[in-house]
């Protein structure tokens, strides 16, 4: 017992000082809105500055303390200044990459200067004891415990006290109304990001004496820093406080208990699985939809072009490259397949890991066993194998995204990363390390052809070139098929995919599943380079986060991003260019290529493949003419669709309650196929929550929701939709970086075969003829290659609407269709509601705030207040229901005639 006492006092003075980067991590965010993932490198920075001061100049320990913690904070100042505020208003994985371009920046700009060596730093603090009974405690831990005990409360009471505290609180609530106040929302977060930075070179340079000075450490620590402030929820300081405490106690536990290298650094892992199955961040945030996405290329394959640069690289490999350079091109290929696992998870789905090259080197374990161990397969079978057993795996590892998503996604594919690299490749026990002649692998084969790497280095490349085309067809047909288009509709917008009928869940765990097999083909690839198979490098977190970098350097949305990318990988060919400057080429190149994807964050997020690919069609176009969009086959040809019958919703006793206060309050709703029924009430009534209620997106507390007399309450929304519940939303909700042909495919393809037609275009395909007759009634033909913004908004309307009923939808659900039109284009969407309400038996439940429109096109209409039901009855008898005048217009007088009192309604 005396033991576990005496580690758990070890643990917290660790703890405090990792709850103190963590509050570091907290400040950033509360003043910027975004997670630092470069936090613990900026940290390292002030922590080498202490020492080069202190330790290399011989300087007073106060001279090198402030010097720390003041590069720290001027690095963290620099970062926000010329890297986060000029990306403006870039989406979560661009703001993330470029926090992780700048882990590559400094910790290669650190290697360069210093090296990768451990350094020891001489405590300032007193080294003695105190003896409580059998326990002893060293001072200096104590000493730690107070320092960081006093930060903490003096940083509470700033942050609660002071002008600027009340300022950074209220950027941490809410940004637009914070600059609409008047409060400089730069200045804050430029405040922010340098005190926030001099904390995580503070806890640095007060833990180097304990864990010494190191790159690979300092920045490693940013992970467990990372599980507390989400602990803390991102925003509480005493919250972050005990989950630094909690941690470092852990950690210190395990170090000293469990035999097993390497599952101290679990702890922070399994510390967020706990937390996120408690908590959940699964609700797209509708900021999200304004941010700008990387493009995503169509994955239709050129196939001339693509021949010419396959017949150049044969060449290159078999005639005209030395040796060297054609095993670069082997490394080169191999990344390539690793950074396309990124373009799946990442580029396509929108999920941001950062555990891919981890993800290879399971697979690379995997097939080692397989090709060395008893069962001696070949290398190719090793491959496959490895491919399917770990498409599960990365179902398992993409499991956090469905409670998690952006940064807190990141830490924990980040934490998954090193957690890994220091359980099993860091694990003799697993690996068997690399002198054990069990895993020097016999030459591969073809058919009797041996492609060793050492034997027939040109025939490994081009084997490897094969494996890359293949997987590279395998991505652009992936982005091609309904399962791609599925993929950037949740990117786009999970709340409008899950309206068409999308399972968000099972797409993005697909996603990873896919990406996991990918990654596992590379990573064969790679390590069956070796002589002898090594995992201990080059599969580690900071691999991951270079891949993560490399592939947005390239293009993330786009085939050949992960090859330009993967020419700056380690081994690769542009290190292999540069070979002759020394051992420090590769610190080099990643150094410049960090900041060339900084750049490239700035100026064209889109990646090197989309700018030179612009280029080129910039300087071809006066030669050629583009020819016109291929319309044809996009869906058959229109014809009469037959119209539903029989079909019906029943809304009873719906009740919806957001803590304290009603919000819906029994209403009870009737829609009946062919006809049209209104839901009218001021401003704040609960009409779109009650059909949030009705699609799926809202717990109702009691009530049921029923079609064709099947209940509904405990149906997810994608299930509802495939029952022919359909919807649309006010802010229309589109899938902006899909074209219209794309958004309305996606909802038409979700009632169709998975397997059947995967990768065609739809001919005649029953699925699409509903869609046809949309796309004919809406006049959309002319609009199908273009992007919702590039329409009127008067058309995207339209397009809203087109893409809810282009499915197999026999209730449609629509809020505020017309908010936004013209009293012309209002009428002709009344003229559209009709026509899909009598004419394709289509049942219609329209939330409106243009009476007139609800006077002219419902049968039915039912009005409530405040949630309440106030009358249900034909448009006529509900104008001149006195609740429903009243409830529009406050108490009539007696002189006021009933058409008085519909002009004034119809004006609201």
């Amino acid at each position: 017992m005396t033991e576990i006492i005496q580690f758990g006092i070890l643990g917290i003075s660790a703890g405090v000082m990792l709850a103190l980067s963590a509050v570091g991590v907290v400040v950033v965010y509360r003043g910027s809105r975004v997670l630092n993932l470069a936090h613990g490198s900026i940290g390292a920075v002030g922590t080498f500055t202490y020492w080069q001061v202190s330790v290399g100049w011989g300087a007073p320990y106060v001279v090198g303390l402030l010097s720390g913690i003041a590069m720290s904070a001027a690095v963290g100042l620099l970062v926000y200044g010329a890297v986060i505020r000029p990306m403006g208003n870039a989406s979560v994985v661009s703001r993330v990459v470029g926090t992780l371009a700048v882990v590559v920046v400094l910790q290669a700009g650190m290697q360069l200067l210093y090296g990768s060596n451990l350094r020891t730093v001489p405590s300032e603090l007193p080294r003695g004891t105190w003896t409580i009974g059998d326990i002893r405690i060293g001072q200096d831990r104590l000493i730690l415990i107070a320092i960081a005990l006093i930060l903490f409360a003096a940083l509470a009471v700033f942050y609660r006290r002071s002008a600027f505290g009340r300022e950074t609180n209220a950027v941490a609530e809410n940004v637009v109304v914070a600059a609409i106040l008047g409060i400089r929302v730069g200045r804050v977060a430029a405040i922010n990001w340098a005190l926030g930075s001099a904390l995580s070179g503070l806890s640095g340079i007060l833990l180097a004496p304990i864990i010494g000075v190191q790159i690979a450490v300092l920045t490693q620590s940013l992970v467990a820093a990372l599980a507390a402030a989400l602990l803390g929820r991102l925003t509480s300081f005493s919250l972050t406080l005990l989950g630094g405490v909690v941690i470092g106690i852990a950690q210190a536990e395990v170090t000293r208990y469990v035999s097993t290298p390497g599952w101290a650094a679990a702890i922070p892992l399994i510390v967020l699985v706990v937390v996120m199955s408690f908590r959940s961040d699964g609700v797209q945030l509708r900021s999200a939809l304004r941010e700008r996405k990387a493009n995503v290329g169509s994955g239709r394959i050129r196939w001339k072009p693509v021949g010419a640069v396959a017949v150049v690289v044969l060449v290159l490999i078999w005639a005209v490259a030395s040796v060297k350079y054609v095993n670069a091109m082997s490394v080169l290929f191999a990344v390539a397949v690793i950074l396309l696992s990124c373009v799946v998870v990442t580029g396509y789905a929108g999920q941001i890991s950062v555990a891919q090259f981890t993800l290879a080197g399971i697979g690379a374990v995997i097939a080692g066993r397989l090709v060395c161990g008893s069962l001696g397969l070949n290398m190719i079978w090793a491959m496959v194998i490895a491919a399917v057993i770990m498409f599960p795996v990365g179902i398992l590892i993409g499991l956090p995204a469905l409670r998690s998503r952006g940064v807190n996604l990141a830490i924990m594919t980040m934490s998954v990363a090193l957690t890994v690299q220091e359980v099993l490749f860091l694990n003799n026990s697993w690996t068997k390390g690399s002198v054990d002649a069990m895993f020097t692998p016999p030459p591969p084969s073809i058919f009797g052809w041996k492609f060793d790497a050492f034997e027939n280095p040109r025939g490994y490349a081009t084997v490897a070139l094969v494996v890359l085309f293949a997987c590279a067809l395998f991505v652009a047909a992936l982005r091609r098929s309904r399962f791609g288009r599925q993929l950037l509709a949740l990117r786009s917008n999970e709340r409008a995919a899950s309206a068409v009928g999308i399972n968000v869940a099972s797409r993005k765990l697909l996603a990873f599943g896919a990406g996991s097999s990918l990654a596992a083909i590379g990573g064969v690839v790679l390590v069956f380079q070796q002589f002898v198979l090594t995992y201990d490098s080059g599969f580690d977190v900071f691999s991951s986060i270079n891949g993560l970098v490399y592939t947005t350097l390239g293009g993330i949305g786009y085939i050949f991003g992960p090859i330009i990318g993967a020419l700056a990988a380690p081994g690769s060919v542009v290190g292999t260019i540069f070979s002759s400057a020394g051992d420090k080429a590769t610190l080099w190149v990643a150094f410049i290529g960090g900041i060339m994807t900084i750049h490239m964050l700035i100026v064209a997020p889109d990646g090197a493949f989309k700018l030179n690919a612009d280029l080129v069609k910039r300087l071809t176009r006066r030669f050629r003419q583009d020819p016109d969009p291929d319309l044809a086959g996009v869906f058959p040809p229109a014809r009469e669709v037959s119209p539903l019958t029989g079909h019906r919703l029943d809304v009873e006793g719906l009740v919806v309650k957001f803590g304290g206060v009603t919000a819906v309050d029994g209403v009870n709703l009737t829609v009946e196929s062919g006809r049209i029924t209104g839901l009218l009430g001021p401003n704040g009534a609960g009409k779109s929550t009650v059909i949030d209620a009705v699609t799926g997106y809202v717990s109702p507390q009691s009530g049921t929701v029923s079609l064709d007399g099947r209940k509904l309450n405990s149906e997810s929304v994608h299930r509802r939709v495939k029952s022919g519940l359909g919807r649309t939303f006010q802010s229309l909700e589109l899938f902006d970086e899909m074209t219209v042909e794309d958004n309305i495919r996606t909802a038409a393809e979700v009632y169709r075969s998975a397997v059947k037609g995967l990768l065609g275009r739809g001919g005649d395909d029953p699925v699409y003829e509903r869609a046809a007759a949309v796309v004919e009634a809406f006049e959309l033909t002319d609009d199908l290659h273009r992007h919702p913004t590039e329409l009127p908004y008067g058309r995207r309307r339209l397009v809203a609407i087109a893409r809810a009923i282009a499915g197999a939808q026999t209730i449609l659900c629509l809020d505020e269709p017309a908010a936004g039109l013209g009293s012309v284009e209002a009428r002709e969407l009344g003229t559209m509601l009709k026509k899909i309400a009598m004419e394709w038996g289509v049942g219609v439940l329209l939330v409106e705030h243009n009476v007139e429109l609800m006077m002219e096109v419902c049968d039915t209409i039912t009005a409530i207040e405040f949630g309440k039901h106030l009358a249900t009855g034909t448009p006529q008898e509900i104008r001149q229901h006195p609740d429903v005048v009243r409830a529009y217009l406050g108490e009539a007088t007696e002189s006021e005639t009933d058409d008085a009192r519909l002009t004034e309604s119809s004006s609201l």
